[in-house]
């Protein structure tokens, strides 16, 4: 959109506009008031701005449109002495009049790259969001909850939380809970990869636990590294595991 008030002014920008490709004029106006009215109700990606106008000014204008959407500005003045203060506002040209139609031209262009870097910008930041959702949906997602163990009768439903330790037997796992405990036809390694590393910890290669029910680290009888479960049960803890074992446990 254009505003000026001066009818002669208007023509010209009109005239130069029509010889710039891709541009669509949607309103014109001759004075502040009208302009914001456009601006606020067209949201045109370009606004050319005369400063002196009656009511406000073009600066006392974009001032007040500051944060309103994201309408580029170029002002186009007689007055030379306010191009600091257009810049200022992040203005993206000041053009003098005479208009000169070539430089209107490059002004246009310069305001289209930055609508074009604007746009990029909120689709990357649009990416990035996306991202970090799906990341988070993955993270919480992608590792389980509850195991269904078959059983003689049906599949049980056994909630992780519940879970104390797995115990690796040959091609099975022995689920231990607080109550009881159940055998699945499951590798321990498989079932490793897809628990929470944060809540289940590898103390040798027979023996996952719920790092939540470990009760306390101790040395064994042979100098080793131990746990007792909430249960009342110990644990050994492999030589390479013990390492890891104490960072989890920031001990």
């Amino acid at each position: 959109m254009i505003a000026d008030d001066e009818p002669l002014s208007l023509r010209r920008l009109e005239l130069g506009l029509s010889h710039v490709p891709g541009v669509q004029l949607v309103g014109s106006a001759c004075n502040a008031a009208g302009a914001r009215d456009l601006i606020r109700s067209e949201r045109p990606d370009l606004a050319l701005l005369d400063i002196s106008m009656p009511g406000s000014d073009g600066l006392e204008l974009a001032a007040e449109l500051v944060g309103e959407g994201a309408t580029e500005l170029i002002f186009v003045t007689a007055h030379s002495q306010f191009a600091v203060d257009a810049f200022a506002m992040a203005a993206t040209d000041y053009l003098l009049k005479p208009l000169d139609f070539d430089r209107l031209g490059d002004a246009i262009e310069r305001a289209r790259e930055r609508i074009t870097a604007r746009e990029r910008s909120a689709l990357l930041a649009e990416a990035i969001a996306e991202a970090e959702s799906l990341r988070a949906m993955t993270a919480t997602d992608v590792y389980e909850r509850e195991l269904w163990i078959q059983e003689r009768h049906g599949r049980v439903r056994v909630p992780l939380h519940q879970v104390v330790w797995f115990e690796a037997e040959r091609d099975y796992v022995r689920v231990h809970t607080s109550e009881r405990s159940y055998l699945m036809r499951r590798a321990l390694q498989d079932l490793a990869d897809r628990l929470d590393s944060d809540h289940f910890l590898r103390l040798h290669r027979s023996a996952l636990v719920n790092s939540d029910k470990i009760s306390r680290l101790f040395r064994d009888i042979r100098g080793g590294m131990a746990v007792s479960l909430v249960t009342g049960v110990e644990v050994r803890v492999g030589r390479k595991y013990q390492k890891a074992v104490r960072e989890h446990l920031r001990i």
